[in-house]
């Protein structure tokens, strides 16, 4: 590797770390100061099967009183699809059209259990007409029993749950 390339790493690295945030009257905001001045919202969180025949996605099956997750790894006797893996959607809104989403999102997927099924961290999001999507892909996921997902953005918490369960 090049003096050159090594460089080009650092400056990136360094950019990566680098985090300060300043209001309108050009003051320095400490990060949660950030996250709550930049009136960003947690809007929804969604979950949707990744259907294996069409590639297509389910509808939202958060809150879904009509959604039943029994076994959706096999095809249902109403003709869905199978799905085994899951698709986690967070939506973020803001009051301004276009702004800099600079504190950490942070997505996470556990078992009721405990045990973590995935984990995505996002910095440094833009939203574009005001809202942008995050996403969290769960492999394997349609027999994990409950679900929580919970979003982090500065002090706002959001989580929802499924119940995707197997057995015979």
């Amino acid at each position: 590797m090049t003096a050159f390339v090594r460089t080009q790493i650092a400056c990136l690295a360094a950019l990566m770390f680098v985090n300060l945030n300043f209001d309108s009257r050009n003051e320095f905001l400490a990060p949660a100061q950030a996250a709550e001045h930049s009136d960003v919202t947690i809007d929804q969180i969604r979950v949707q099967l990744l259907y294996e025949t069409s590639g297509t996605l389910s509808k939202n099956i958060v809150g879904d009183q009509n959604f039943q997750g029994w076994n959706v790894v096999a095809t249902g006797d109403d003709g869905r699809e199978a799905a085994t893996d899951v698709i986690v959607s967070v939506v973020l809104r803001s009051r301004v059209s276009e702004t800099d989403i600079d504190q950490p999102l942070t997505v996470t997927a556990k078992t009721l259990k405990g045990k973590l099924l995935a984990r995505r961290a996002y910095r440094l999001v833009a939203t574009t007409k005001g809202r942008v999507t995050a996403f969290l892909f769960l492999p394997n996921a349609t027999c994990a029993g409950g679900i929580v997902i919970e979003t982090v953005y500065g002090k706002q918490r959001k989580s929802a749950e499924v119940d995707l369960d197997c057995g015979e």
